[in-house]
């Protein structure tokens, strides 16, 4: 088990009883105050340094390694190691930003029925990185990274915007490059060495991005009961490499609607998250209208195009599909697998009428009987 697994404050009571006990083998009391006073004043100021206060030397060298080890956090890398000079190496040319930028705003216009969480990239992060210099990258803030969580519904874009932001980042020369570095679950609970697993991600997405899908595992409890939650300290290790590396690279995490609030009131979380930038992109549930458009998208992709009875009653489809689903319904997925039960359908009962077999690559019409056999399904 990691030291890191007992509080803090019981591992400075553990100090001071150390320090009586030196006091007692030495029996020197000159000796006793000036050891009790060295020891102290390290675990008050690691107490100082997890908690907040002394946040920022966790970027001077040498001193911060010292305040990582008395915290018992693992060690930030140095800003002048080699990832960090990887990551500058390579420039990306005027041609290929604005390729990626042309990309971006693409993806997030295709983003269904968000136009709302595309106006909020556009003028809280895109509009302060167009001050970006080649030598001087800017967020708008002055804080080591910049979190960006994207919470909403499944189904709705989140990774399509997440990766359309580290593109955006890249094209208006905030980040030295459109490299997307993706931090699972599995990343983090199949490793031996579960913080030295998030450090290794994070100094890999230097000069990109650290994406973080499905980060809803940063909320879980410790499985163990005993210190802090997993994503506590994995998140105590990213705050670690971005003050090493400031504003080198960006997190971008998608969760679930409403669990950002919960990350940004755990107070165990808030020594992490409150010393970065915190910009969250809440995404809109879609309308009839736009589910109907998504499904119908489906369709014609797979070349089965509903006639216009048929239309009509997929809205129904659709709703139905909702009610029953509840809060599992995942909007665009959703939409894909009502597509492929309106296609099956529509097979079957081509084999049912000892139809002749379609020929490959011509549309097969789908009727209203079909959508109605698949309605039969959800009643």
């Amino acid at each position: 088990m990691s030291l890191s697994a007992i509080p803090l404050p019981i591992r400075i009571v553990a100090g001071m009883l150390i320090g009586l006990l030196l006091f007692k083998a030495i029996g020197n009391a000159s000796i006793l105050l000036i050891i009790a006073a060295v020891l102290w004043t390290l675990l008050l100021a690691g107490l100082l340094y997890e908690s907040g206060p002394l946040a920022a030397l966790g970027g001077v060298p040498g001193l911060g390694k010292g305040l990582n080890w008395i915290t018992n956090r693992t060690a930030a890398p140095n800003p002048a190691g080699d990832t960090a000079a990887e990551a500058s190496a390579a420039k990306l040319s005027e041609e290929d930003r604005q390729a990626l930028l042309t990309q971006a705003y693409h993806a997030l216009d295709n983003a269904i029925g968000q136009e709302d969480a595309r106006d909020l990239i556009e003028t809280r992060l895109f509009e302060p990185a167009r001050a970006s210099t080649d030598d001087e990258p800017s967020f708008g803030t002055r804080a080591p990274a910049v979190m960006v969580v994207i919470s909403g519904q499944r189904g709705l874009g989140a990774e399509q915007i997440a990766r359309a932001i580290a593109k955006g980042y890249a094209g208006l020369g905030a980040l030295k490059t459109a490299k997307v570095v993706e931090l699972r679950s599995r990343d983090v609970r199949g490793s031996t060495d579960q913080i030295s697993a998030v450090t290794d991600k994070a100094e890999e997405a230097i000069g990109g991005t650290l994406l973080m899908e499905d980060a809803d595992w940063l909320l879980a409890p410790d499985p163990y009961g005993g210190g802090e939650p997993p994503g506590v300290e994995a998140g105590m290790a990213l705050l670690g490499v971005a003050q090493a590396n400031p504003q080198s690279f960006v997190i971008v995490a998608t969760l679930e609607e409403g669990a950002e609030e919960r990350l940004r009131q755990d107070s165990g979380h808030a020594r992490w998250v409150g010393r970065l930038a915190l910009r969250v992109v809440r995404l809109t549930p879609l309308e009839d209208e736009q589910l109907l458009s998504i499904l119908l998208d489906e369709l014609d992709a797979i070349r089965c195009p509903p006639e216009p009875d048929a239309e009509r009653s997929l809205r129904v489809l659709i709703r139905e599909v909702q009610e029953h689903s509840g809060a599992g319904f995942d909007n665009a997925e959703a939409c894909r697998r009502i597509a492929e039960q309106l296609s099956t359908a529509e097979m079957e009962m081509a084999l049912e009428d000892n139809a002749p077999a379609p020929v490959p690559g011509t549309p097969r019409t789908l009727a209203l009987r079909h959508v109605q056999r698949v309605q039969d399904t959800w009643e």
